[in-house]
C-alpha cells in the first residue's frame, strides 16, 4: 500500500550557530564534530553517533545549551535511521526542555515536529497530531513559509493514515500553493506524490500517475533518493491494482535497490512488502513468501507496527492458499493483535477534538491580533504628541551644549594627532613581524611538502604489498579450488545430492572431497585447523592423502583410509623435534556402487547423521580423535549400515551448528541445526539446499559468520 511522506529532519552545515561564551576553539570544535556527524549519518549512524557523543560531552563541559541540544537533535535523528525509536524520543525530548528554557522558538518548533514524526511512525496519531499542531503554531507566528509547509503536509498524512482523505488533500493542496510561493521543489515533488497516494486510496489511476511522476520527475531533478524510490513503488503498486504485474516489479526493484543503498530501514521494508504483494497476486507464493517474510523481520526489529500488520495479512492468506492452515492462523492472529493495538476509532475521536481546538484557537488569536493592532494604533498617536513636545525642549539644550563641544573637540584634536603618530610607529613595527611571520610559514610549507612526499612514498610501498599478498591469496584460491571436485564429477557420482559450501574468508579450512575405485564411491565432509590462508594450507595436504590412500596405498576401508590420511599428515606437517598440532576433523563415507543401501563410516571428531524416510533421527559417533600428530593414537573404527529407499545422509563440519544468531545471538547448536534437518529430510533435493541455505542466512541476520560452513546431502 502506497504511504506518503512526511518532512523530516533537514541536514545542513551547522557551523553558524551562535557562540558560547566559553573559548572560541571549543565551539569550533563542537560545530567541526556535528558536521562530521551529520556527514556520517546516512553512511555510518555509529560513527555519526560517536562524533555527537563527544561534542555533547564538550557542550556539557563549557554549559553551551543550544549547542547540547543541536548534538541531542543529531543523535536522535541518527537513532531514527537506526530503527531506535524509544532512544531517538527520550533524545528530542531531552533537547526540547533545553530549548525551552532558554526561549529559543525555532529550535522548539524543530524538536516538536521531529517528535511528532516519530509518534506517526509508530501509529500514534493523536501524539503525533499534536506536536504536529503545536510546531505549526510557532511556526506560524515565526512567519517561516517553508516550516508551514512542512507541518502542513505532515498534519495531511496523519489525516490520510486515518482515511480522512478529504481533510488529508486540504492540507496537501495548502501545503503544496505554498511550497511552490517559496520554489521548494523537493518539497513540491513530496506533496505531488502525497496527492497521487489520496488518489489511489480513491481508486482515480489515471490522476494517480499523473501526480507520481511529476513528483519523480522532479525528485530525479534534485536528487531527492529517499522520494525517488517511493514514488517508483508506488507507481509499481498501481500498476499492479491494474494488472500490470511485469511492470509492478520492474518498479518496484527500482526502488528496493535505492532504498538499500540509502540504508533506511523502514522504506526498504515497505517495498520488500509490496514486492511479496504483487508475487501473491500473480499466485508466485514461494516467491511471496520470501518477500513477505523480509518485510515482516525487518519491520519487527525497527518498531513499524503499520507495515508488520499489513504484512501479517498478506503472509496469512498465502498460507491459506497453500493448505498450510496452522501458519495461517498464526499469522492471523498477529495481523489482529497489531490492528487491535493500533485502536483506531478511539484515536480518531481525539485527533478530531486536536483539530477542531486549532480551528478555534487559531480565530481566537485573529481575535486578539485584530484588538493589538488597534490598542497599538492609540498608544502610538500618544507617543507621536510626547515626541513633539519632547523634541522642542531638546533643541535649545543641543544648541547650548553645541558651542561647549566645538571648542572641547579642538582640544581633543590636538591629543590625537600625538597618539596617531605613535600608532603609526607601531603599525611599522607590526609590518616587520609579519614579514619574519612569512618567513616562517614559508619555511613551515617547505616542511610540510618534505613530509607530505615521504606519506606519499610510504603509500606507495604499502600498496605494492598489499597487491603482492593478494596476488598470493588468489594464487592460493586457485589451488585450494583445484582441490575440490568438480561438478560433473559430482553429478555423475551422487546425482541425487547436494552439498552447501560457505567460506568464511576468500581461503577456507573447509572442503568436501569426492573420489571413486572399481567398487565404491568414497565422499567427505572436512574441517581443517583454522581458516583463511592457514586453512587453505592444511586443507590441501589433507585432501591429497585422501586421495593418495584411495588411489594409490588402494585402500578401501574408511578406517584404514584414515589411518593411512593420519601417517601422511603427521609426516608432511610436523616434524621430530617440533609436533605441529594441525590436522583435521573429518566425516568419511563409502557407498557401493553395486548396492547403493550399503555404507560405511568412520570419522574423526565428525559423526553421520541419518534421517530414515518415516523421520526418525539416528547418529553415527565417531573416534574422539583427530588426523593429526597425538602423544597417543588409536586404530579409527569402521561401522557398516544397510539402509532403505528415501534414507537422508547429512555429512557437517562444525561451522553451521557453530553460528551465532537468532533473536538472543546465541550458537544455532547441533540441536537446532539436526531438528532443521529432519524438517526438510522429505523434500526434493535442491528445495532441501535451499531451505537449509535461508534458514542459515535469516539466523545469522547482519551479524558476521563464526567459521567456514560445509554441509552436504545424500538421499538414497
Amino acid at each position: 500500500m502506497p504511504k506518503p511522506q512526511k518532512s523530516t529532519l533537514s541536514k545542513k552545515n551547522l557551523a553558524s550557530l551562535p557562540k558560547p561564551t566559553g573559548k572560541l576553539s571549543d565551539s569550533t570544535y563542537i560545530n567541526t564534530l556535528n558536521d562530521l556527524a551529520w556527514g556520517f549519518s546516512n553512511i555510518n549512524p555509529d560513527s555519526a553517533i560517536s562524533l555527537s557523543q563527544k561534542a555533547l560531552q564538550l557542550s556539557e563541559k563549557i554549559n553551551w545549551k543550544i549547542g547540547k541540544a543541536v548534538c541531542l537533535r543529531i543523535l536522535g535523528s541518527c537513532e531514527v535511521d537506526k530503527g531506535n525509536y524509544s532512544i531517538a524520543l527520550e533524545y528530542y525530548k531531552t533537547g526540547l526542555k533545553i530549548v525551552e528554557e532558554i526561549d529559543n522558538k525555532i529550535w522548539q518548533a524543530k524538536f516538536l515536529s521531529n517528535i511528532g514524526l516519530i509518534y506517526d511512525e509508530q501509529s500514534d496519531y493523536p501524539k503525533a497530531l499534536e506536536y504536529y499542531f503545536k510546531a505549526l503554531k510557532i511556526k506560524e507566528k515565526l512567519d517561516d513559509k517553508k516550516g508551514i509547509s512542512a507541518e502542513l503536509g505532515n498534519i495531511g498524512v496523519v489525516f490520510y493514515e486515518q482515511s480522512n482523505y478529504t481533510k488529508a488533500l486540504e492540507y496537501y493542496f495548502n501545503a503544496l500553493k505554498m511550497k511552490e510561493t517559496i520554489g521548494d521543489k523537493k518539497g513540491i515533488a513530496t506533496m505531488l506524490s502525497n496527492i497521487g497516494i489520496v488518489y489511489f486510496k480513491l481508486s482515480d489511476y489515471t490522476k494517480t500517475l499523473e501526480y507520481y511522476f511529476k513528483a519523480l520527475k522532479i525528485a530525479e531533478e534534485v536528487g531527492h533518493k529517499q522520494l525517488e524510490a517511493n514514488t517508483l513503488s508506488n507507481i509499481g503498486i498501481v500498476y499492479a491494482r491494474q494488472l500490470y504485474f511485469t511492470k509492478s516489479l520492474e518498479f518496484n526493484f527500482k526502488a528496493l535497490k535505492i532504498a538499500k543503498e540509502l540504508g533506511y530501514k523502514l522504506l526498504e521494508a515497505n517495498i520488500l512488502g509490496n514486492i511479496g504483494n504483487v508475487y501473491k497476486e500473480m499466485g508466485k507464493f514461494k516467491e511471496a513468501e520470501k518477500y513477505l517474510k523480509q518485510a515482516i523481520y525487518l519491520s519487527n526489529n525497527i518498531g513499524a507496527l503499520e507495515i508488520s500488520k499489513e504484512n501479517e495479512y498478506h503472509i496469512s492468506q498465502i498460507y491459506e492458499s497453500l493448505g498450510q492452515y496452522h501458519f495461517a492462523l498464526t499469522h492471523f492472529k498477529k495481523y489482529i493483535e497489531m490492528r487491535d493495538s493500533i485502536n483506531i476509532d478511539e484515536k480518531r475521536k481525539k485527533i478530531d477534538y486536536l483539530a477542531s481546538k486549532y480551528e478555534w484557537e487559531k480565530k481566537e488569536a485573529l481575535i486578539n491580533a485584530e484588538r493589538e493592532k488597534e490598542r497599538t494604533i492609540f498608544e502610538t498617536n500618544q507617543r507621536k504628541n510626547k515626541i513633539i513636545i519632547f523634541t522642542i525642549s531638546t533643541a535649545t539644550i543641543i544648541l547650548s551644549t553645541f558651542l561647549f563641544f566645538v571648542y572641547r573637540t579642538l582640544n581633543i584634536t590636538r591629543k590625537q594627532k600625538r597618539i596617531i603618530e605613535v600608532q603609526k610607529n607601531e603599525v611599522e613595527r607590526q609590518k616587520l613581524i609579519v614579514e619574519i611571520q612569512k618567513a616562517e610559514a614559508v619555511k613551515q610549507r617547505e616542511i610540510a611538502e618534505e613530509q607530505k612526499a615521504k606519506v606519499e612514498e610510504q603509500k606507495k610501498i604499502i600498496e605494492e604489498k598489499n597487491k603482492d599478498i593478494m596476488d598470493s591469496i588468489n594464487y592460493a584460491l586457485r589451488i585450494q579450488q583445484a582441490i575440490l571436485p568438480d561438478e560433473k564429477k559430482w553429478e555423475r557420482l551422487l546425482p541425487n545430492s547436494f552439498k552447501l559450501y560457505l567460506p568464511k574468508d576468500v581461503l577456507a579450512g573447509d572442503f568436501y572431497w569426492l573420489e571413486e575405485n572399481e567398487n565404491y564411491i568414497y565422499v567427505a565432509a572436512a574441517d581443517c585447523t583454522g581458516h583463511g590462508v592457514p586453512g587453505a594450507m592444511v586443507s590441501v595436504v589433507c585432501s591429497s592423502a585422501l586421495t593418495k590412500a584411495v588411489l594409490e596405498d588402494k585402500l578401501t576401508n574408511t578406517n584404514e583410509i584414515l589411518d593411512r590420511v593420519r601417517e601422511i599428515v603427521v609426516e608432511k606437517i610436523s616434524s621430530n623435534e617440533d609436533h605441529l598440532r594441525d590436522g583435521m576433523d573429518i566425516c568419511l563415507v563409502r557407498i557401493n556402487k553395486t548396492n547403493r543401501k550399503e555404507i560405511q563410516y568412520s570419522g574423526a571428531n565428525r559423526s553421520l547423521y541419518i534421517i530414515k524416510a518415516n523421520g526418525v533421527l539416528e547418529e553415527l559417533s565417531p573416534d574422539k580423535q583427530p588426523i593429526g600428530w597425538m602423544e597417543e593414537t588409536r586404530p579409527f573404527k569402521a561401522e557398516n549400515k544397510v539402509l532403505k529407499q528415501g534414507d537422508m545422509l547429512y555429512l557437517t563440519t562444525d561451522g553451521f551448528a557453530d553460528q551465532f544468531g537468532g533473536p538472543k545471538q546465541k550458537k544455532l547448536k547441533t540441536k537446532g541445526m539436526l531438528e532443521l534437518f529432519v524438517n526438510v529430510h522429505s523434500l526434493p533435493i535442491n528445495e532441501q539446499k535451499e531451505k537449509i541455505q535461508m534458514y542459515y542466512s535469516e539466523w545469522k541476520g547482519n551479524g558476521d559468520q563464526t567459521d567456514d560452513v560445509c554441509v552436504i546431502g545424500i538421499k538414497v
